[in-house]
């Protein structure tokens, strides 16, 4: 075998050749496969077609695939899914008998994984993200970049650089079409930039289109905001600045995200800020954002509930916020700060005035009370608005912050043990430097240390350090682990109706999780500004795609999440099955496995089709 560059009235073509003999002896010669513009190396030609042809003839290769270089080993596999990929002439499709196969020559090859690409295909489909990206003017290239796109950050997240590596090892050629496997990541990173240009049309899009699928209740929108850090300095990227860190990476640049979620879960819009951007300032502008993803929707506002409900979380609960979200027309539910709840010490206290949150099975109890409060609209004018006030008790939360609260004690005392250490053996004397050290512990455990006086005695030299804990305050402060408290304007709600409707928050704090766990929100491996939004748009679109699947397999019943239905699909695969012949003829045969019965079940709860995925056919000789 050898490759020809073939001139034609288009341009090149790069072609694979193979010389053989008629029956009569006459040398002759037949096209392989075209590869089309494929940028191939003159150099690297001849080994290439040396170890396709012995790979497609059953030789032993003299030399390792080891010794070649990582160049030649992506063209031999690249070439080689090629001609799987493409139906031969001599071999029919109708042909489904062969006699003679050599059965202990049978070899299967190119094992592809299918089963999470299909499920994500099948989502991507359905949510019409094709039609809404060729009403955008996206071509047929584009439209199947951004598919490869979206769909790896759900499956496989990894940087646009590895995209290329990643796809051959899928089933997405199969799915999608052969085209998919040109070289070059530069694509991925304008698709990027081509999507995010058309982020307002492509979640207006989205919300249309799940609101049409799903019976979705819009009148709650939860908003809550998070951050994603950079590993590098990224200094090409404005919004790129340090801040406070939620995953305590306060060292690292970050970006902060705030996200509006309906009460299934599903986006509706999300918004950039710059790295120092509080909770409590972000409101502002996203009001635009709340208003966009309500407007004159339908779908959003309804006769039952015409003022739409934004549930937030305490950092954002300010008081000037609340205002604003009553001159938008908006009613809200939002959670006081945790040290707001000492301000109802005495209601907390009447145990017996609390009601029980029925309908949670086994999970540890909750108990609510309500109470109606008068609160200034604005400090020190009038008018007065009338507020209720919901008192929850968890028992579950009550045993998480005396775990958090004793660890924290633990590790305070393990520090000021060693402190001690360091001043009895005489290797810290000076007493300015003793109180400095001190004061980095009590700095380092803002939890435990107000409970606590530390002291380091002697006069002009370190003798000691003691400390005494604050019973008192430290008991009280016990009695309230597990209260907290919900603040709403909305009166024609019951306490346990209140309580369940605030609870869809963690709907959000979940859609984070996911985003930043499953779907490659971190790492952020851009430095340019648009790079860095369009990233998250990506894995914005994955989430998507990740709440249709979830959302169609809890209408059948199935509650499993999202990694663990990937991880169960990931061993159904496309194969390659090669079938030698007495005959010489070889049968080259690449089709989907057989699904297994837990695969086949997901795939009909997700009415995906697995018995009419494409099949090819090619026949050779020896």
């Amino acid at each position: 075998m050898y490759f020809r560059l073939k001139k034609t009235p288009s341009g090149q073509v790069l072609q694979l050749i193979e010389s053989y003999r008629t029956i009569s002896g006459k040398p002759r010669q037949r096209v392989i496969i075209s590869l089309g513009n494929a940028q191939i190396p003159r150099g690297i030609q001849p080994i290439i077609a040396k170890k396709i042809q012995n790979h497609l003839n059953g030789c032993i290769d003299l030399f390792s695939i080891e010794d070649t270089t990582r160049e030649i080993r992506y063209w031999i596999d690249y070439v080689l899914r090629l001609i799987s990929a493409k139906p031969n002439s001599s071999c029919k499709t109708t042909e489904v008998k062969v006699d003679g196969v050599l059965l202990d020559e049978v070899q299967h090859e190119t094992v592809s994984e299918l089963g999470p690409e299909l499920v994500a295909l099948a989502a991507w489909q359905s949510l019409g993200f094709d039609t809404c990206l060729k009403n955008l003017g996206f071509n047929e290239s584009q439209c199947m970049d951004a598919t490869v796109t979206v769909i790896n950050r759900l499956v496989c997240s990894v940087s646009e650089h590895r995209l290329e590596d990643w796809l051959p090892q899928t089933a997405l050629p199969e799915l999608l079409s052969e085209k998919i496997l040109r070289k070059g990541d530069d694509r991925y990173y304008r698709i990027s930039d081509k999507l995010l240009s058309f982020q307002r049309s492509i979640e207006e899009h989205v919300r249309s289109r799940q609101s049409s699928i799903f019976s979705l209740d819009r009148s709650i929108l939860l908003y809550d905001l998070t951050n994603t850090h950079f590993e590098g300095m990224c200094k090409r990227n404005p919004k790129a600045k340090h801040g406070k860190n939620k995953q305590k990476r306060n060292d690292c640049r970050q970006v902060v995200i705030g996200m509006v979620f309906d009460g299934s879960g599903f986006e509706l819009g999300h918004k950039m800020f710059d790295g120092t951007q509080s909770d409590s300032k972000s409101l502002l502008e996203m009001i635009s954002s709340l208003e966009e993803c309500t407007g004159n929707n339908s779908d959003v506002i309804t006769s039952d509930s015409p003022k739409p409900i934004v549930i937030l979380d305490g950092g954002i609960s300010s008081q000037k916020n609340l205002s604003l979200l009553r001159k938008h027309g908006f009613s809200y539910i939002v959670n006081d700060s945790r040290r707001k709840r000492s301000y109802y010490e005495s209601y907390f206290s009447q145990l017996e005035t609390f009601e029980l949150v029925t309908g949670r099975d086994k999970k540890p109890g909750v108990f609510v009370r309500m109470i109606e409060e008068e609160t200034l609209v604005e400090s020190g004018q009038a008018p007065i608005l009338r507020e209720r006030v919901l008192l929850c008790r968890s028992d579950a939360r009550k045993e998480k912050e005396r775990a958090i609260v004793s660890n924290a004690e633990k590790r305070f005392i393990a520090n000021l043990e060693k402190l001690k250490n360091r001043i009895s053996s005489g290797r810290l004397v000076d007493k300015k430097k003793a109180e400095r050290a001190a004061g980095r512990i009590q700095a380092n455990h803002p939890r435990i240390q107000r409970y606590y006086e530390v002291e380091i005695t002697g006069n002009q030299q370190a003798e000691d350090v003691v400390w005494n804990r604050k019973d008192e305050d430290l008991k009280r402060s016990s009695d309230l682990y597990g209260c907290y408290v919900i603040r709403t304007d909305i009166d024609t709600l019951t306490d346990v109706e209140l309580w369940n409707l605030y609870i869809t928050l963690t709907r959000a704090e979940e859609g984070f999780q996911a985003l930043k766990r499953d779907l490659g929100l971190r790492p952020n491996r851009h430095h340019k500004e648009d790079r860095v939004d369009g990233h998250i748009f990506i894995s914005v679109l994955a989430y998507q795609l990740m709440c249709y699947i979830s959302r169609r397999l809890e209408e059948k019943g199935d509650q499993r999440d999202w990694d663990t239905i990937r991880r169960i699909l990931r061993t159904h695969c496309y194969t390659t099955i090669i079938l030698p012949t007495r005959s010489g003829a070889v049968y080259r045969i690449r089709k989907a496995a057989e699904p297994e019965e837990c695969q086949k079940k997901i795939y009909t709860s997700l009415g995906i089709d697995w018995k009419n995925l494409p099949t090819t056919k090619t026949k050779y000789y020896r």
